[in-house]
């Protein structure tokens, strides 16, 4: 049978024709019986006649009822047994045309397709029959919205492929029954596979990948998973969409990559595990997560991406633990209206410096919290240096835009970080501590020895302001006691000296202290 896509009403007629004469070709071979008796079979059951049960009352049938009777029992045979249609090409069909082969695979109630070539969208009220696709060839969009297996027949399609989309549909009473199959696909190159509005009692992959195994797009749109959906070490996903979907059961996507991940109106009731699996792209909206979830290992976003899209997880609530240890980020992320009943994990997760610069201040303070509810000092206090840098930024922002910020606060905060980084960075702190005290130590051992003096007027001028200064200073009181008559001429600045000195010493301190263990 040739492959041509499209039939004009004599190929169809003559489509269906071939199509006949090989199941009669079939039926005979497999069942060893007559090609007459085969296809009287066909035209009996094409054409809805009822069978005639005369010949088992009467003990000497005539040759019609002898006929009737091997009819019967060819009739038993393959409804037992089913038939093995294997290498058959299926063309696209016009459903105008009055001749539509595919009508007559209806005749037969078990099919088993082996390494057939479809070329149409599906087959007609499949949702009763018997059938089985194993190494076939889909080259349109299928669409099937239901099928029975035969006993212990495995999945509904085994290692075939798809080149362009499949869809899994509701019948008329909005169900989808796929019943009897150990899957629906496995180890299948899928392209495109959408599920609308079904809700699915089988697996729809078997639980173990296995080799071979291909999904450049996944598609679910109000439709409930009873069964465990696992998806491991898939390589250039395209996008993993969930809408109004409900897994009832454990969902898992391990070691896959994954350009864009989208998620809204979601329920994940059980267990969900993103182990080491790569999003170029990730979002969640209104999603619930009742069970553990797991994003451990997880990179999110390209190395070097400049995408404006963070992380996002917006009105997401979880019920269980969290965990992102290990994960890495690449792009930003949005923690800011998520709701959890538990502290998440963030051991060991790193930020690039783009995803640090375009964080927001509310999910590193998340973070930091979380850390500091177990009572990891350490990494708590380097969130903290990435939130006070997220609140410079919205300073920063808030000043752009001409809105009303806190100048000191701005200004506090820029030297705090350009001192010890907000506390991170002790070897900054003291270094500037050295450069005060040596600058410090320099100006006294100038003023005892005379190294270095200004010309007679400019020193004139300076010392009546210095000499102003000096009186506020001596106003400290503390200050008095540590100046000596050699001092007095330099107490204004020995005072800024000692506040300088004392701040850079408290910076060092604190430095230390963050990065002290117990």
């Amino acid at each position: 049978m040739s492959s041509a896509n499209n039939l004009d009403p004599l190929e169809q007629e003559q489509r269906f024709t071939a199509l006949k004469a090989t199941l009669v070709e079939q039926i005979t071979s497999q069942f060893s019986t007559s090609s007459e008796l085969a296809k009287a079979l066909i035209e009996k059951r094409f054409s809805g006649e009822q069978n005639s049960y005369a010949w088992l009352w009467n003990d000497s049938p005539s040759e019609e009822e002898q006929e009737q009777e091997k009819l019967f029992a060819l009739e038993q045979r393959l409804n037992e047994k089913g038939l093995v249609l294997e290498g058959a090409d299926f063309p696209s069909v016009n459903g105008s045309f009055e001749w539509d082969y595919r009508a007559l695979l209806n005749c037969i109630p078990k099919i088993y397709f082996v390494r057939c070539h479809f070329y149409n969208d599906g087959l007609p009220d499949a949702s009763g029959a018997y059938i089985s696709f194993s190494e076939c060839t889909f080259y349109a969009d299928w669409r099937i919205n239901g099928a029975q297996a035969a006993e212990d027949i495995g999945p509904l399609f085994d290692q075939c492929c798809f080149k362009q989309k499949v869809e899994l549909t509701p019948d008329e009473r909005g169900m989808s029954p796929l019943m009897g199959y150990t899957s629906v696909f496995s180890g299948c190159e899928l392209n495109e596979l959408i599920l609308d509005g079904v809700t699915l009692d089988i697996p729809l992959f078997p639980p173990l990948a296995e080799k071979g195994m291909g999904l450049a797009r996944l598609e679910l749109k109000n439709s409930t998973l009873q069964q465990k959906l696992m998806i491991r070490n898939l390589k250039g996903v395209k996008s993993v969409t969930f809408v109004s979907t409900v897994f009832e059961n454990k969902f898992a996507m391990l070691r896959c990559q994954c350009e864009k991940f989208f998620a809204e109106d979601t329920n994940f009731n059980g267990l969900t595990d993103f182990y080491k699996t790569r999003f170029d792209d990730f979002q969640m909206e209104k999603t619930i997560f009742r069970e553990f979830a797991g994003f451990e290992k997880c990179t999110f976003g390209l190395a070097g991406s400049v995408s404006k899209s963070p992380v996002t997880l917006r009105y997401v609530t979880f019920y269980s633990f969290i965990n992102f240890r290990a994960a890495y980020f690449n792009q930003a992320l949005d923690l800011r209206d998520t709701n959890s009943q538990q502290q998440p994990n963030f051991l060991d997760a790193e930020f690039s410096d783009t995803a640090k610069k375009s964080t927001d201040r509310e999910t590193f303070r998340i973070i930091k919290h979380s850390f500091d509810a177990v009572g990891n000092r350490i990494e708590a206090h380097k969130y903290f240096a990435y939130e006070m840098q997220a609140y410079r930024r919205e300073l920063k922002a808030s000043k752009a835009k001409k809105k009303p910020g806190n100048r000191r606060e701005r200004i506090l905060l820029a030297l705090n970080a350009a001192i010890s980084s907000h506390g991170q960075d002790y070897g900054k702190a003291l270094a500037w501590l050295l450069a005060a005290v040596a600058i410090n130590a320099v100006v006294l051992a100038n003023h005892q020895y005379q190294w270095w003096l200004l010309p007679e007027p400019i020193q004139n001028a300076l010392w009546n302001i210095a000499a102003l200064a000096n009186g506020f200073a001596n106003g400290f009181l503390p200050l008095r006691s540590l100046l000596g008559d050699e001092l007095q001429p330099l107490a204004f600045w020995v005072l800024i000296a000692m506040v300088i000195i004392s701040t850079l010493t408290w910076h060092v301190l604190v430095a230390i202290r963050r990065h002290a263990r117990r």
